[in-house]
């Protein structure tokens, strides 16, 4: 199978695993792919499903906002699965942290072929593109994307799932 890293936990835990910080100032406003190969055994479901296996960065701006990107692992007993996301990485990062393994779960899970990448340069929107998408009132000053209220907002424009525009990479902050 090559050579993989292995979390071992034997019984439920809170967080347990490996945590990897980034330098930000190389980061900052990039659009990164990060890509690696995962087994499981016997890992438990954990009791909220956003825990269980992690492989997922934690994402900190410069006001103390925390943001989670990753992808999902399954319970039980499985075979080597390739995972692949993107991290929008803001202009405004604090920190970067990368984590492997279990919250609020437990099993053996391993880890091969880790994998960053930097994509095409994206037009980074996070200074100046910082208000909610959500507009309840028009014409009102208090701001939503484009202050004409809830029937031209842009609540439903899924920010998180498109790397690009018209073509063009872009990275907008979590409202």
């Amino acid at each position: 199978d090559g050579k993989a890293v292995c979390v071992n936990v034997p019984e439920r835990c809170n967080v347990t695993g490996i945590f990897k910080d980034f330098d930000v100032a190389k980061l900052a406003g990039k659009k990164i792919r990060f890509e690696v190969d995962v087994k499981g055994e016997n890992i438990a479901p954990a009791r909220d499903l956003w825990n269980g296996g992690k492989i997922q960065f934690q994402i900190t701006d410069l006001d103390g906002k925390d943001d989670w990107k990753g992808a999902a692992v399954k319970t039980g007993t499985f075979d080597w699965e390739h995972k692949s996301f993107v991290v929008n990485v803001p202009g405004n990062v604090k920190k970067m942290r990368l984590f492997l393994g279990f919250q609020d779960s437990s099993g053996k899970i391993y880890f091969r072929n880790l994998k960053m990448s930097e994509l095409a340069e994206s037009v980074d929107l996070t200074k100046v593109a910082n208000m909610d998408f959500a507009d309840d009132v028009a014409g009102d000053g208090k701001g939503g994307w484009s202050d004409q209220g809830s029937y031209n907002d842009a609540k439903k424009f899924k920010y998180q799932d498109v790397e690009r525009f018209a073509n063009v990479p872009f990275t907008v902050i979590n409202p």
